[in-house]
């Protein structure tokens, strides 16, 4: 994904990033941040991997869930309100980013017809009687 330690860095202030990546509340822990937008990034691919790159949503979105998602992975399983406002944020990444994956079909490109004929999602319509009027 795209968003940088340095974006991070910019977007928040440099206080609530030293909490959330050191428990003391002392040092800015540069590397979990960078592993935690890594990790992040590879959350919403998971979730776009099937999704054509025209359908894929401007990179500023997809941004703003990267840093709400890496916000999450160093908020762990913290108590407290700012940690609850961190899961509900990501909570809400996580729903955007699973209504774009159920846009992406597993039958692209795919042979119908001969030896290499594979299942589509029309396929299936039709297996259940929805094409058959019954």
């Amino acid at each position: 994904m795209s968003v940088s330690v340095t974006q991070l860095r910019a977007r928040f202030d440099e206080q609530i990033l030293i909490d959330l990546t050191d428990r003391n509340g002392t040092t800015l822990d540069l590397v979990k941040l960078d592993l935690a937008l890594t990790d992040a990034g590879a959350q919403i691919e998971g979730y776009l991997f099937n999704l054509p790159e025209s359908d894929r949503p401007p990179t500023a979105t997809l941004d703003v869930h990267q840093v709400a998602l890496a916000l999450n992975v160093l908020a762990g399983n913290r108590p407290g309100v700012d940690f609850d406002s961190i899961r509900s944020r990501a909570k809400d990444a996580i729903g955007y980013l699973e209504g774009l994956s159920k846009k992406a079909s597993i039958g692209l490109d795919v042979e119908t017809s001969g030896p290499d004929a594979q299942i589509t999602t029309t396929d299936l319509d039709t297996f259940q009687g929805k094409d058959l009027g019954t």
